[in-house]
């Protein structure tokens, strides 16, 4: 939702055309490629509780660094980050979710598994969008990386609680 929201506010303020937009989001493109690649090589290596961290990480340091440049290049930075991390993360959820059910009940535990992952892109959305002003992107999208950085280290926390609950997959040699 900060992507659009930045997107929308960059065509408002005339310092974007189509076309330039069409360019930074080719940048997303790549980005999201390059992260589905990274998560199908690296999920057979590093544990994917690891890669989700990783990921998520790498999401919220980019959004504070990539965020304070409130420009073409800076917003296409932050949509290849963005798009990178983000597949990277679903696809590491994805297989802790796979790996944690057993075949009898994993198509419908993967059911309501993406249910609960979509609703945690609308409910920050519903907050991004009452918060969000064209005036602060900076300070939006630099709060925004804070809070998911801080976010970020309390599921770290949490997954070294219940690193012993993971697969056994989740843990190699």
């Amino acid at each position: 939702m900060v992507f659009a929201l930045y997107a929308r506010s960059l065509v408002a303020s005339g310092s974007a055309d189509t076309l330039a937009l069409g360019i930074v989001g080719g940048g997303g493109f790549i980005g999201g490629a390059l992260g589905l690649v990274v998560a199908q090589r690296w999920n057979d290596t590093v544990p994917p509780a690891r890669l989700l961290v990783g990921s998520m990480v790498a999401l919220g340091a980019g959004t504070v660094v990539f965020g304070l440049l409130t420009s073409l290049a800076g917003f296409a930075a932050l949509l290849f980050c963005g798009f990178a991390s983000f597949f990277l993360g679903k696809i590491s959820a994805d297989t802790i979710m796979q790996q944690s059910m057993p075949d009898d009940f994993r198509g419908r535990a993967f059911a309501l598994f993406d249910i609960a992952y979509n609703l945690g892109f609308i409910v920050p959305a519903l907050v991004l969008v009452a918060v969000w002003s064209d005036e602060r992107v900076r300070l939006v999208l630099v709060g925004s990386g804070v809070v998911f950085l801080a976010l970020t280290a309390l599921v770290a926390r949490w997954g070294r609680a219940i690193r012993g609950q993971l697969a056994p997959q989740d843990d190699l040699v």
